[in-house]
């Protein structure tokens, strides 16, 4: 099949089918003229889109590897964590299981909570001495005060 030029239509736009001596049956239409193309322009334009596709693959790509490199990092976190609170969870019940343990430590507690009743009395004690202090003090001052005042009426009269 070979295709040539109309006559009367522009010979960019339209092509008629040559049919003489051809086995192969004739179109009906003939194919639909392609959009204007730069002369230059070599390559279809599915190649010429494909460079910016390839770039915003390797660009997602990066992307992702940066995204799983820290998913990564937080999941080793994550698993620290979780020995760590499984160790403990060990550490614990093999405390709670040891009866001493609690019996030392209930011992130290007691004799700590009773050296803080003996500071704790000394403490009140001290407070009350103070405060009985002060409250002589103030009186002496009041009763210093109103001898000068005294003193000061004697003073103005005369």
């Amino acid at each position: 099949m070979a295709y040539v030029p109309h006559p009367e239509e522009d010979r960019r736009t339209s092509l008629t089918q040559i049919t003489e001596n051809s086995s192969h049956p004739p179109q009906q239409n003939p194919p639909a003229p392609r959009g204007r193309k730069s002369r230059f322009a070599t390559l279809s334009s599915e190649v010429e889109a494909s460079p910016s596709l390839i770039y915003r693959e390797l660009e997602s790509a990066t992307l992702l590897k940066r995204q799983i490199e820290r998913l990564q990092e937080e999941n080793s976190r994550y698993q620290q964590i979780t020995k760590i609170r499984d160790q403990d969870l060990i550490d614990l019940r093999r405390e709670i299981g040891n009866p001493r343990v609690w019996d030392g430590e209930l011992q130290s507690l007691k004799a700590k909570a009773g050296q803080d009743n003996t500071a704790l009395k000394e403490l009140n004690e001290s407070r009350a001495e103070n405060l009985k202090a002060a409250k002589e003090e103030t009186a002496k001052a009041n009763a210093a005060l109103d001898e000068w005042k005294g003193k000061l009426a004697r003073l103005m009269q005369e």
